[in-house]
């Protein structure tokens, strides 16, 4: 039940925020200020008493519990950064998926929005290790979902480990829609070394790779080396990328395929820019 804003007091409203972080790792601000029933300004100013107390990360749209960082970014977190866009990115893709075929998704956010696009009917077979992907394709009945098995993160919502990827090597399909963390010098990258595994399996097993990214992904740094960009096909991606990076990928022979990008106003501005976010992004 919501309390209303007059009848709780500041200590009582965080306690609550940190409730809900211990069992969802992420809030963004709307969902708080509707739990709590007060304003997204209360909110924020709520968030940064509990950064500047070292309890969590304040980050650009919401509040991020503190964890082990080198388990990755909350999916819930990395799905609130720049929806619009991506869910443009994944509609260029769409098109480029016909009936009949076998596509794999790669667990990422903007592979999500695209398993969220897939109109009916289609006939399509669609391979992925991501759960919410299964989750929007179950039930249906134009699709056949193969839901490849391992060890479930429950933080980024993917199943990995050694039985995804000997899954993996027992498939082929026509297209693969690939994720990445980074992309720097000529190369895809990952934070997670058994994602950069399988990502480079989902390469290995398709006809054609496409690699969806917005933007932003020029400018992070990751750790785990995936393959170069030479690997795929086509690279969909917001005008939002700078010319050089752009003249350099046709310059490989890659396919760019470009969506207007779609700016949220926080992501321009925010008064929750803190060095925990700075780290985040690298991190993303």
């Amino acid at each position: 039940m919501n309390i209303a804003s007059g009848s709780q007091s500041g200590e009582h409203r965080r306690s609550r925020i940190l409730d809900h972080l211990r069992q969802n790792g992420y809030g963004s601000q709307g969902e708080l200020a509707r739990m709590l029933g007060v304003s997204e300004m209360t909110v924020r100013r709520d968030a940064r008493r509990l950064a500047g107390e070292g309890l969590v990360h304040a980050v650009r749209g919401g509040i991020l519990a503190i964890g082990e960082p080198s388990v990755g970014i909350d999916f819930r977190l990395r799905e609130h950064r720049h929806p619009d866009t991506k869910r443009a990115i994944a509609r260029a893709a769409v098109d480029m998926i016909h009936s009949g075929a076998t596509v794999a998704l790669d667990a990422g956010t903007t592979t999500l929005e695209l398993a969220r696009l897939l109109a009916p009917p289609l006939q399509l077979k669609v391979v992925t290790a991501s759960l919410p992907a299964i989750n929007v394709l179950a039930g249906r009945p134009d699709i056949e979902t193969i839901a490849l098995g391992g060890t479930l993160s429950t933080e980024l919502q993917r199943f990995t480990g050694p039985l995804t990827l000997t899954a993996l090597r027992h498939l082929h399909v026509d297209q693969v829609f690939l994720a990445a963390t980074a992309i720097s010098k000529g190369a895809m990258y990952c934070n997670v070394m058994w994602d950069a595994e399988i990502k480079r399996a989902l390469i290995e097993l398709g006809d054609e790779v496409v690699l969806l990214a917005d933007s932003s992904k020029f400018s992070m740094t990751a750790i785990a080396r995936v393959a170069s960009l030479s690997a795929v096909k086509t690279i969909v991606v917001d005008d939002l990328i700078a010319p050089a990076e752009l003249e350099s990928i046709r310059a490989a022979g890659i396919r760019v395929v470009t969506v207007p990008a779609i700016v949220e106003p926080d992501e321009t501005t925010s008064e929750l820019d803190t060095p925990a976010e700075l780290y985040m992004e690298q991190v993303r």
